[in-house]
């Protein structure tokens, strides 16, 4: 529910003919980000963090057009950086 209001305003975007696009947070999830929490989410494989993206894509376009949303995924640049790059 928290992430509703976004994603039908993307919905009304994507109705007058943009993309939408969604980022999955793999990367981050594949560390076990504490973001938020007193303590540190348990690190997933790579394989975990793709079969809950399928299943948050799944609910998503329940809502969003299929054909006018594109997919990106975190580690697309955070792979890509150094610790410097980081800092």
């Amino acid at each position: 529910l928290g992430h509703l209001v976004p994603i039908r305003k993307m919905r009304e975007f994507q109705d007058l003919g943009h993309t939408g696009v969604i980022i999955i947070g793999d990367f981050t999830a594949q560390i076990g980000d504490p973001t938020g929490r007193d303590e540190s989410r348990p690190p997933l494989t790579a394989q975990q963090v793709k079969k809950n993206a399928e299943k948050y894509m799944e609910q998503l376009y329940t809502v969003l057009d299929k054909d006018k949303t594109e997919i990106r995924w975190q580690s697309e640049w955070f792979q890509k950086m150094g610790m410097e790059d980081v800092l």
